[in-house]
């Protein structure tokens, strides 16, 4: 799709401001029947033009800019319903576990404990971190399938990943003490001060 267009793009002066103006209106026509809101919709839009916008940059000139726009958005609402997925059933997974109040005394309770909080604590990361462990921890997505859909390299996203584990686990222990048993699991965590209600 690329190949022989390097000359056509410098004739047009293609980039991402142009083909906004030529066809954010008809594209968001087509996704605003193919999602399930507007929303979703103007975010399905933003995203297809900051990916044409890195791959114009990059130099990867489409010689049909519409049909590749169009195919842009085609794998976003793709990415969308498959996240939409995920997240319900993720969702449904939360829903099912029992409370702290119903958590009896076992080693698997601390555990699980911890485990429904996470997200709390992956939320209140910076954008970059908070992005990387939402895809990858929270809706499934392969390390891989994270670092396409931000448009960073494989390499990039393991590194967000890495450090946002280690400020999540910095996090939780400023928040909470952790009791181990002798082979290193985890029996119980409470909170290092009254204020706190992160366990």
């Amino acid at each position: 799709m690329f190949t022989g267009a390097r000359k056509q793009m410098q004739n047009m002066k293609m980039n991402a401001g142009t083909l906004w103006e030529q066809f954010h209106g008809e594209l968001y026509g087509f996704l605003i029947t193919r999602v399930n809101s507007d929303a979703t919709a103007q975010d399905i839009l933003q995203s297809a033009f900051l990916r044409a916008h890195k791959q114009l940059t990059a130099g990867n000139i489409p010689e049909q800019p519409r049909a590749w726009l169009y195919q842009i958005a085609r794998n976003l609402i793709v990415d969308s319903h498959r996240r939409a997925g995920r997240q319900q059933s993720l969702a449904d997974k939360v829903a099912a576990e029992p409370t702290s109040a119903e958590l009896a005394d076992n080693e698997g309770d601390a555990f699980s404990l911890v485990a429904r909080m996470l997200p709390m604590f992956i939320e209140q990361l910076d954008a970059p971190y908070r992005d990387a462990l939402q895809m990858t921890e929270l809706e499934g997505l392969t390390q891989g399938e994270a670092a396409a859909s931000s448009g960073i390299s494989l390499s990039g996203m393991k590194s967000r990943i890495q450090r946002g584990r280690k400020k999540v686990y910095d996090s939780l222990e400023q928040c909470c003490a952790f009791e181990l048993d002798a082979r290193g699991h985890m029996i119980a965590c409470v909170s290092r001060t009254r204020t706190s209600d992160c366990c």
